[in-house]
């Protein structure tokens, strides 16, 4: 029995023992050459150049002799969750973006178009505080939040004697627009005033001008003596209402010529300006043809500002649309108009009540035929 174990079992016993010193001697000839591969490349990495670090290794000098080195070893689960803080860090440092310092705004209060200059004093984490001018005498304090292109905020104001306050949501449509809404009204029961709502805009920089619809092409027509609108035989006479009429008295009294400026449009308080004389195609009575300027520019109409902005009315559709005529000007219009008639929603807002006199054949029939860009619908746009 013990010579047929020394026969065939002895050596594939002796083989199998050899096959596991190998094994485990191999092993250990691996691990140790890892381990001098690894001390290798943290000596090469002591003695890289400073100036040009690998991206996951950060190199910081420590008095003048010693070198600390840092490894940054990537999880490669971290490409895949994400902390809620840090998903609300993100969210904030993309779509967070910083108020400029000056702004104008533009809203309408009882057919008038009031302008105020708001001034950004503080922002921090998504908050922004300032103070509100609408003139010399009146200011409010300002505090909201703009986060994601969006600002929400309420002002209040300032003066001991009177407690007035409103609320704004503002969307931003450019670096330099943001468009909304506000609401405000005044505490004393005694005051008569509701809580009143209109279109509300802010206009980057100080922009006294922005009330007078005043564009860029059209100073340089003043600047070149261009033939203006005012004068074309293509445009209609502008619309009137009664609360402008008796502003443009006020401001005419130097015109002792004049005995009248407008005419009554069809027993309406909307009156239609009239011409220099009864010839068709005459330019606007107060439009200076020695300067190519008009006479009341700090006072004309809405209609007059609005221009080439204009409303229609879609007879097949029944609804008015917002847009501009882009025919009508002898200047090449800017590429952001549908930009800037966001500025004018104060203006539409007003003139809304009339929008069927404003939009009749009668009173637009020289324009009924001219090119008109749609823009946007006219309820949707001011509301």
């Amino acid at each position: 029995m013990l010579e047929i174990f020394n026969d065939y079992w002895l050596p594939i016993l002796s083989a199998i023992a050899g096959s596991l010193i190998a094994f485990w001697g191999a092993r250990a000839a691996y691990f140790k050459y890892k381990s001098t591969k690894l001390e290798r490349d943290s000596n090469t990495m002591k003695h890289s150049n400073p100036d040009t670090p690998n991206k996951d290794i950060s190199i910081t000098n420590k008095n003048d002799n010693r070198t600390t080195i840092s490894i940054n070893i990537p999880n490669p689960l971290a490409d895949k969750t994400e902390s809620p803080e840090s998903i609300k860090s993100n969210s904030f440092s993309r779509n967070s973006i910083l108020l400029k310092d000056t702004w104008t705004s533009l809203f309408a209060e009882n057919e008038t178009l009031q302008s105020e200059t708001i001034t950004i004093t503080r922002q921090s984490n998504g908050t922004s505080d300032g103070i509100v001018k609408l003139n010399e005498k009146d200011l409010y304090s300002f505090k909201g939040t703009f986060d994601n292109g969006i600002l929400t905020g309420e002002y209040y104001s300032t003066s001991k004697h009177e407690d007035e306050r409103g609320a704004i949501n503002l969307k931003m449509i450019s670096s330099d627009i943001l468009t909304g809404f506000c609401s405000f009204a005044k505490a004393a029961i005694t005051s008569g005033d509701q809580i009143r709502v209109s279109p509300y805009i802010w206009v980057s920089g100080k922009h006294a001008d922005i009330t007078n619809g005043t564009y860029d092409f059209c100073t340089e027509c003043y600047t070149e003596k261009k033939k203006c609108c005012c004068a074309s035989p293509r445009i209609d006479m502008p619309v009137i209402l009664e609360s402008e009429a008796l502003v443009i008295k006020q401001a005419i009294k130097a015109f002792k010529r004049l005995k009248g400026f407008s005419t009554q449009y069809d027993r309406s308080n909307i009156r239609i300006m009239d011409r220099k004389n009864d010839r068709d195609g005459a330019p606007c009575l107060f439009f200076n043809q020695t300067n190519s300027k008009c006479e009341i520019y700090d006072n004309r109409p809405i209609d007059c500002r609005l221009f080439p902005y204009d409303i229609v009315f879609d007879e097949e559709t029944h609804e008015y649309w917002v847009g501009y005529y882009d025919e009508l000007c002898d200047r090449q219009l800017p590429q952001d108009m549908e930009q800037k008639i966001h500025i004018l929603r104060p203006y539409f807002f007003i003139i809304y009540p009339y929008i069927h006199i404003f939009t009749n054949q009668q009173v637009c029939s020289k324009l009924k035929d001219a090119h008109f860009q749609r823009l946007h619908k006219l309820r949707e746009f001011i509301f």
